[in-house]
């Protein structure tokens, strides 16, 4: 079977979320530069926990943006703002599911469909259509290729990340 396809980053989201980190990152960074310059710590606290959310929020992007490549042998995956790049075999692939990916409380402020790869070896990773352009072809090409489909599963926040629906099927199967 002749698979072959890439997705590439949305320009436009990506940017956007490079200015918003910024936007919450250089009053942060002036702050605490004020802060130790000034040495009154008493808002050193405040500051820190800043920091701390700055670098949660960071996180938590980093799992936003992940592009991906297909071919009949394996599939590459790119998380660049994790500095992070995969090469899994088509074989060592569990699975995967289709969902949808919110943003917001509120389920319609935002939404974009998405699929989950599980691999068998590594932790669940989510293409997300909204950030990805070419989702369609790739996911064509995963629904053709001999990768399993667990189904569809719901979108289930957990405290800072995601939880994902079929972790147990690979777990069972290592």
């Amino acid at each position: 079977m002749n698979l072959k396809a890439n997705t590439y980053p949305n320009i436009f989201w990506c940017s956007l979320y490079l200015i918003m980190l910024l936007l919450i990152a250089l009053p942060s960074y002036f702050i605490f530069k004020i802060i130790l310059m000034s040495h009154d710590y008493k808002f050193l606290f405040i500051e820190i926990i800043f920091i701390g959310l700055l670098i949660l929020i960071y996180f938590q992007i980093s799992n936003f943006f992940s592009f991906i490549s297909i071919n009949s042998s394996h599939i590459k995956i790119l998380q660049p703002l994790k500095l992070k790049y995969l090469k899994i075999k088509l074989d060592e692939i569990g699975g995967y599911s289709l969902s949808e990916f919110y943003i917001g409380s509120n389920p319609s402020l935002l939404k974009s469909k998405s699929f989950i790869i599980y691999p068998k070896t590594s932790k669940p990773i989510e293409i997300i259509k909204m950030f990805n352009i070419n989702f369609t072809n790739i996911l064509f090409l995963i629904k053709k290729s001999e990768i399993v489909k667990f189904g569809s599963e719901p979108y289930v926040t957990g405290f800072i990340l995601r939880k994902y629906k079929y972790n147990y099927l690979i777990k069972k199967t290592q």
